[in-house]
């Protein structure tokens, strides 16, 4: 603990956020041309938020948009707000019970996207 290893996956994120805007996969084309990239997070759920506070504290935060996919507030985002994400913050464990769920059409977005970086974080 306290290695720097998310600040150093922001950075990678951060930096890296202009070369993922030049290539739009064709799959996500669909959802909107202000759309140009995505990035996955995929933490514990006690980590979300330190996730959340490490990009206002480490990043320009007016320059991302960054969406946490996780419990009741998920339902509240719609097409607009993929289309404009940056970053989504997920849990293994909602992701996981979510999938499981047949016939469930609200995780469309989450697993009918392509990624551009996907963090797995351990922790």
């Amino acid at each position: 603990m306290g290695l720097g290893k998310s600040t150093q996956c922001i950075s990678l994120i951060y930096m890296t956020l202009e070369d993922s805007k030049r290539d739009i996969p064709p799959s996500i084309q669909f959802l909107n041309n202000k759309h140009e990239s995505f990035k996955l997070i995929i933490c514990l759920p006690r980590l979300i938020k330190n996730w959340e506070d490490e990009f206002k504290l480490h990043t320009d935060i007016s320059q991302l948009n960054v969406v946490t996919y996780h419990g009741k507030k998920r339902k509240e985002i719609g097409l607009e707000q993929w289309s404009e994400a940056d970053i989504v913050i997920s849990s293994y464990h909602f992701l996981a019970h979510e999938l499981s769920q047949p016939n469930n059409s609200e995780i469309f977005w989450i697993y009918h996207s392509e990624w551009y970086q996907v963090v797995l974080d351990e922790a």
